[in-house]
């Protein structure tokens, strides 16, 4: 988590000193920068900060907080890109104040026990966890056995999204009584595979219906699956 962060602010940064980037240009991407910070606050805390008496604003202020000191002190780390290597303390000034305007409430926050819920609650939930991203770019947390090739998968009347381990094996043809949705599937996708389940996750956007509204929309993929 810090290491992905620090990757993205040492690249903005890199771009801004290089002349490539300008203010504007960092004015049009706050509000990106600022939707990832609030996706990973709220994935890290699996979206239940209700549990520690706090609103979202406080959990959002809190994590924030958190995160902030945290690449302040890892600053360093972000500087030892080869092209920074004679950047000047105006520069590095610079990017404390690139901070202070990205990250949304991370600075000038009175109250310090909206900082620890949050790290009581990420410690709660990601404990013995590992963090995910997928292919098309969702984060998430999942069982700390999952590995890189992995898939994550909403089964139907489950939950919660699955990460599930291809294992190859036979390959099974549909019976005539499968069918998903309208639509017969046969041959398609990973259907010719054995998965075995690796455990649960929480996955940003599948987390309230979203990827049954998705294929029922045709916008995301349905397959059988057989798991073992």
């Amino acid at each position: 988590m810090v290491l992905i962060t620090q990757v993205a602010l040492s690249l903005l940064y890199r771009d801004m000193n290089l002349g490539t980037v300008t203010w504007d240009k960092v004015d049009k991407e706050r509000e990106t920068i600022q939707g990832w910070v609030a996706a990973l606050i709220k994935v890290t805390t699996a979206d239940q900060y209700t549990m520690s008496g706090c609103t979202w604003e406080q959990c959002l202020q809190g994590g924030s907080r958190y995160l902030r000191d945290i690449l302040l002190n890892y600053r360093e780390d972000i500087f030892s890109c080869p092209w920074l290597s004679s950047a000047s303390r105006a520069n590095k000034a610079l990017l404390d104040i690139l901070l202070e305007n990205l990250l949304p409430g991370a600075k000038h926050i009175g109250d310090q026990q909206v900082e620890a819920a949050y790290i009581s609650l990420a410690r709660n939930f990601c404990f013995n966890r590992t963090f995910l991203i997928t292919s098309d770019g969702r984060m998430g947390i999942g069982p700390s056995a999952a590995q890189s090739g992995d898939m994550v998968a909403v089964i139907l009347g489950s939950g919660v999204p699955f990460v599930l381990r291809s294992r190859q094996g036979p390959q099974p043809q549909p019976q005539e009584q499968d069918w998903v949705g309208n639509e017969k599937k046969r041959g398609q996708g990973f259907q010719s595979d054995y998965w075995h389940v690796v455990g649960e996750s929480y996955m940003q956007g599948l987390m309230n219906g979203e990827a049954v509204a998705a294929s029922r929309q045709g916008t995301l993929e349905e397959m059988i699956l057989a798991l073992v």
